[in-house]
């Protein structure tokens, strides 16, 4: 990896490192918890852990349904797959393949090393494909991020684009649960992926609709699981330079060190955290033991304290990710004021796959010329 996207991949991390320790309303670890080797961590506990539905569930419906989804959307000339991460070949990969007449695939992921991975899928096994000479290239970054030159490139180039993104990455919003579902964040991370389609394609989102606590302990209470998280956790840590820690006699602890970190946090996998009234699922950090933290305190002025600190006590608690869960009619609901805002589309829902309340949706984007009342 180049140094300016190493650089690109880590903006924010010491932002959100202190938000999250010093008590910010934030839970914005999951852009940093696939670097480091958190990638190869995540892919190990999916793979290893039979509970967790939303990656078997996904896999077993797109490639049991895989020409049937792919005759429904045999005009696609340009497939762009956001966030696949390591499941690509389990799960895009058997639309792609079945696809007549696709030209070109864009892979979008935060990951780079899961962008090479899914173009030496494709390059592998080209042979497989009912189109033939398909291109693939990747970007890496967050989707939202597209400029609007590629956008209009896309649209040029390509009658028909398709948007794939599968694994409930909708649903991941950076965001501490409050009092209902954030409706707001997932409205606006469909609209992003509608406009990827360039307002004239398909768009096939994946998200995960369970909503029995004793179903996602079984997913989430997993050791894998924890390995991923405290990964992430010392990488963030770790790159976040103006941070120091101590422990309760004024020792200065080296936070680069690991077990360090392992001594004074640890995943909670025990006490569910899932609240019915947010459909969300917090992953949670939580202190062994108590210490001090310290950092620079980026809103002081010259000639006032130029650090701020905090103690931690044993059993503070602060959230890593959360996970959403959708439901059908949230999903329908958002997609159809998507279609009514001014200037947007024309949304027509062509295929509905579910299984054990994993979802997918297959959404017709039309471009919409009259103005509508927003």
């Amino acid at each position: 990896m180049s140094k300016n996207n190493k650089q690109k991949q880590l903006e924010g991390i010491a932002e959100a490192t202190r938000g999250m320790l010093f008590g910010q309303d934030v839970a914005n670890a999951g852009r940093y918890a696939y670097l480091n080797g958190g990638g190869m961590k995540f892919d190990e506990f999916i793979r290893l852990t039979e509970n967790y539905l939303t990656f078997w569930k996904e896999c077993e419906i797109l490639s049991e349904q895989a020409k049937t989804i792919a005759s429904e959307l045999s005009d696609v000339k340009h497939a762009v797959i956001v966030g696949q991460g390591s499941a690509f070949e389990d799960k895009e990969w058997h639309v792609l393949k079945e696809l007549p007449n696709l030209e070109a695939i864009t892979f979008i992921d935060l990951a780079e090393k899961f962008n090479q991975a899914a173009l030496k899928t494709v390059n592998d096994n080209k042979h497989e494909m009912k189109s033939k000479n398909v291109t693939a290239t990747a970007i890496t970054g967050p989707f939202q991020e597209i400029d609007k030159k590629v956008l209009d490139r896309w649209n040029k180039d390509y009658d028909k684009n398709l948007v794939m993104c599968v694994g409930s990455l909708i649903t991941n919003i950076e965001k501490i649960a409050k009092d209902s579902y954030p409706e707001t964040e997932t409205y606006n991370e469909l609209k992003q992926l509608f406009r990827l389609a360039c307002n004239d394609g398909y768009a096939l989102i994946g998200y995960n609709g369970l909503e029995k606590q004793s179903t996602l302990q079984k997913a989430y209470a997993n050791k894998l699981l924890a390995e991923f998280m405290q990964n992430a956790w010392h990488f963030m840590v770790m790159n976040t330079p103006d941070l120091r820690i101590e422990d309760i006699n004024g020792n200065v602890l080296d936070k680069n060190d690991r077990q360090v970190i392992d001594d004074l946090f640890t995943y909670e996998i025990d006490d569910p955290k899932f609240d019915p009234a947010t459909r969300n699922y917090a992953h949670i950090i939580k202190a062994k033991k108590s210490f001090k933290v310290y950092c620079k305190d980026e809103n002081s002025q010259d000639g006032e304290h130029d650090e701020i600190c905090k103690d931690i006590e044993a059993g503070h608690s602060f959230t890593m990710m959360n996970s959403y869960q959708a439901s059908t009619s949230i999903i329908n609901s958002l997609v159809k004021n998507i279609s009514q805002t001014a200037k947007a589309y024309d949304v027509n829902e062509v295929i509905v796959r579910g299984k054990d309340n994993i979802y997918l949706h297959s959404f017709k984007i039309s471009p919409n010329n009259e103005q509508k009342p927003a």
